[in-house]
C-alpha cells in the first residue's frame, strides 16, 4: 500500500510501536452529512483511543459513478517536550478507476476529517495522499 505523509519532526523512534489498533468506520450517510455539519460549524468527533493506532475508513462518491476508499491512520508519537498526546496522520486512498481525480477525493476527505476525526488542525492536500488505482 502506498502511503504518503509529511515527515515526522524529531526522532523516527518517537512513533509508538503498538500492536493495539482501533478501527472506525464512517458510513456513507455520515460522509454525506459531513457537508451539512460543516456548514453549521458542527463536528461529531470520533473518540481517538489513546496509545493505539486508530484507523478510520470511509468511501467517497466520485464523478461517473466511481468511488474512492479512504483510510486515515492516526498514530501516537511521543515527545519529551509535551505532556499531551501527539499524533501523526497518514492518508491513503484507493480509487476504483484511474478516472477518479484527487481533487474529487480531497474536498470530501477534508470535510470528513475535519468533522469526524480532527486530532490536529490539517489541511489535506496532494502531499498528504498516497494513491492506488484499481482500474
Amino acid at each position: 500500500m502506498v502511503v504518503a505523509a509529511p515527515p515526522i519532526m524529531g526522532d523516527a523512534d518517537s512513533v509508538v510501536a503498538s500492536a493495539k489498533t482501533s478501527h472506525h468506520y464512517i458510513s456513507d450517510s455520515e460522509v454525506i452529512n459531513a457537508r451539512v455539519l460543516a456548514k453549521k460549524g458542527e463536528q461529531r468527533l470520533r473518540k481517538i483511543v489513546e496509545g493505539e493506532t486508530n484507523f478510520f475508513y470511509f468511501s467517497v462518491p466520485c464523478d461517473g459513478g466511481h468511488r474512492a476508499s479512504v483510510e486515515v491512520v492516526v498514530s501516537p508519537i511521543t515527545s519529551e517536550d509535551s505532556p499531551h498526546p501527539l499524533y501523526v496522520v497518514r492518508v491513503v486512498y484507493i480509487a476504483c478507476h484511474d478516472a477518479v481525480q484527487l481533487d474529487e477525493v480531497l474536498e470530501t476527505a477534508q470535510l470528513v476529517y475535519s468533522t469526524y476525526i480532527r486530532v490536529t488542525w490539517l489541511t489535506l492536500d496532494a502531499d498528504w495522499y498516497g494513491a492506488i488505482f484499481l482500474s
